[in-house]
């Protein structure tokens, strides 16, 4: 084999090692499915597929278009687990509830929830967190200068920092543990408590001129949301990283930090977001 191929063989064995069919046997080992088609028979299969279509038609009519894509794969991902990896009946209707559960809670909780931060906390503390951050020696606005002079750059930074429901997809896929999907939950539950002891929409959407070094505070914010404090992108991604098997904690540790990072230069958070939310996710974690 020459070295091309066999870099090309390396490359290929992790995702055969993560969507491979497999199914539980009887000595509660795993073992590799004989015919992957049959699973196409399958009720569940079957259901998981059709809601498909009313996941799109739904992600497309309450959420906007990137994040509406990123609802539509991460759940078709978990169709495809099911299809090819997963024989037993109870784990592909474990996948459908993982990917209704999802869609559920980005097209109705997160939005109700949203509403409640700006119905209960109509002023902001902006001014005070970007204080905080250039005492910290931390200016998000430079970053996103950075970001915006670099070729395909703010591109990438949006794509980023959309990717998170397919990145939990893949986090439930590669471990199947319900503590990531349970301390998902409750933390975001969690999080509304920060929200509204200390609102904020973000920079892009509280200082005029952002993200000129000179940008001025708004003495009132608009129609958005209060989600600033903790970054729940920041404190999932780190959930993940802390939840999925071993061989995968690198890869979801590297995706969290551009996480940070991203939500940062796109002017949805600050970096205090992000230093709340590293202890927030660590306590979580423990307590739950």
């Amino acid at each position: 084999m020459s070295h091309q191929q066999s870099l090309i063989a390396d490359l290929q064995a992790p995702l055969r090692g993560l969507f491979s069919p497999r199914a539980k046997g009887p000595g509660g080992t795993r073992g590799r499915l004989p015919n992957a088609a049959a699973q196409s028979n399958d009720m569940v299969t079957v259901a998981h597929a059709a809601f498909g279509l009313a996941v799109w038609v739904v992600c497309s009519v309450r959420l906007a278009p990137p994040l509406c894509a990123a609802m539509t794969a991460a759940y078709f991902l978990l169709c495809v687990d099911s299809l090819l990896r997963q024989r037993t009946k109870q784990a592909r209707e474990e996948n459908l509830l993982v990917g209704l559960v999802m869609v559920a809670f980005m097209v109705t909780v997160a939005p109700e929830a949203f509403e409640n931060t700006i119905r209960l906390a109509p002023q902001t503390v902006d001014g005070f967190l970007r204080k905080c951050d250039l005492a910290l020696g931390l200016d998000g606005f430079a970053l996103t200068r950075l970001c915006a002079q670099l070729p395909g750059g703010m591109q990438a930074v949006e794509a980023i920092y959309f990717l998170l429901p397919v990145a939990t997809a893949l986090a439930w896929i590669a471990g199947r543990r319900w503590k990531l999907l349970k301390t998902s939950v409750i933390t975001a539950v969690v999080a509304n408590l920060g929200y509204l002891a200390c609102p904020a929409v973000g920079p892009a959407g509280s200082f005029y001129g952002w993200p000129a070094a000179k940008a001025g505070l708004l003495q009132w914010v608009a129609e958005r949301p209060r989600n600033c404090m903790p970054s729940m992108h920041f404190t999932w991604t780190l959930l993940m990283a802390m939840n999925v098997p071993k061989k995968w904690k690198y890869p979801f540790a590297a995706f969290a930090v551009l996480t940070a990072l991203s939500a940062v230069a796109n002017g949805e958070h600050y970096f205090s977001d992000m230093l709340a939310a590293l202890p927030f996710a660590v306590l979580m974690q423990w307590a739950l």
